[in-house]
């Protein structure tokens, strides 16, 4: 059902903007827009551990850091002005981000063991949305908002490990490799910004985007890899996520383990939901015809 959803929402992003251009005045004004942003982005799930652990000689309290992502995009935008200062308008943007640095102590007394990751991701969002803007100091501010499609999306998370051993079961380990993928999901943005005109055709925006939208992980995996310091693979680990599942599945997924060397573990869990929100400072360039 939800595919279906999906599917449907892709549609309308394609088919609703040539049905307003088609239906509304033909004497409307279409525009061209290029931007480049920088972006910080939060989320409601994903929380790591950071700093000393609990159980340690040097820590009486667990500390967790939320995965705050930035980075740098561009994008590119078509709008049509259907009447006097109203738009519809038809976007696209790809973002590359990186988390902000997570590092785990393990104290075993005589020396301590260090842990530190952080998580990397690409995001492709589509928007469809409404702008309507007003004259003021020679140019015009701006406001927008509608619908955001983003499309499936990969977390790669980066684990290095450094002084003795983090763990008894971690021997030997220097990096850990883990791919978390994700569904696409539908969400709403609003931007709100001012227009610097150049020419009668050529102008420039200067604007505040905010983008809210939802992912799950139904019928997507996580997939684990550790390497040893000689850079060989040591252990990897694939969980599969799913609405519903027997306990006769999970020990189907459970006999294709392998001892290894390298271990491999393969198991079921439910899945999980994360809400993305981001803003985005952008300059545009834009053409008017």
């Amino acid at each position: 059902m939800r595919e279906k959803i999906r599917i449907l929402i892709v549609r309308v992003f394609a088919i609703g903007i040539i049905i307003l251009i088609t239906t509304l005045n033909v004497e409307g004004k279409p525009f061209f827009e290029v931007n480049g942003d920088f972006s910080v982005s939060t989320n409601d799930a994903i929380y790591m551990l950071d700093g000393a652990l609990a159980t340690d000689t040097n820590a009486s309290v667990q500390n967790y850091k939320a995965m705050d992502l930035s980075g740098l995009g561009f994008g590119f935008l078509f709008g049509y002005e259907f009447v006097p200062n109203l738009s519809v308008t038809l976007g696209f943007n790809y973002k590359s981000y990186s988390s902000s640095d997570f590092s785990i102590e393990n104290d075993f007394g005589t020396s301590v063991g260090t842990l530190n990751l952080n998580f990397l991701t690409k995001s492709i969002t589509f928007d469809l949305g409404l702008r309507t803007r007003v004259a003021i100091f020679g140019g015009y501010i701006f406001t927008a908002g509608g619908l955001l499609l983003s499309l499936p999306t990969d977390y790669l998370m980066i684990t290095e490990y450094s002084g003795v051993e983090f763990s008894s079961t971690n021997q030997d380990l220097s990096k850990g490799e883990g791919v978390i993928s994700f569904n696409s999901g539908i969400g709403l943005f609003g931007e709100v910004g001012y227009q610097f005109l150049i020419s009668s055709s050529l102008y420039v925006n200067l604007s505040v985007k905010t983008s809210i939208f939802a992912l799950n992980n139904i019928g997507k995996t996580t997939v684990n890899k550790f390497f040893d310091t000689a850079g060989s693979l040591k252990s990897k680990s694939t969980v599969l996520y799913k609405e519903s599942f027997s306990q006769d599945e999970v020990t189907a997924e459970n006999l294709k383990n392998v001892t290894g060397p390298p271990a491999e573990t393969f198991d079921i869990d439910s899945p999980k939901k994360v809400g993305m929100n981001s803003v985005s400072f952008k300059l545009v360039l834009g053409y008017r015809f």
